[in-house]
């Protein structure tokens, strides 16, 4: 709810960073838009490095998509 507008009423419905960008502009938009890519990235780094993912190089891509489908669905 930033400036004491309810994004969920206004263009998409929808908070991502898109919508935060087309009605609230770019000053809004980059921090969403950083943690919509934080939200994906750090699980991946992680668990990456975590669970090895230089023996099992493929990790850091399942984990990637699995990001990506979380945040689609």
């Amino acid at each position: 709810m930033g400036r004491g507008i309810d994004l969920r009423e206004h263009g998409s419905k929808n908070l991502g960073a898109t919508n935060v960008y087309r009605i609230l502009g770019w000053k809004y938009a980059i921090p969403v838009a950083l943690v919509d890519i934080a939200k994906g990235a750090i699980p991946v780094l992680f668990f990456a490095k975590w669970a090895g993912a230089a023996e099992h190089p493929w990790l850091p891509v399942v984990l990637g998509g699995a990001a990506v489908l979380g945040h689609m669905f």
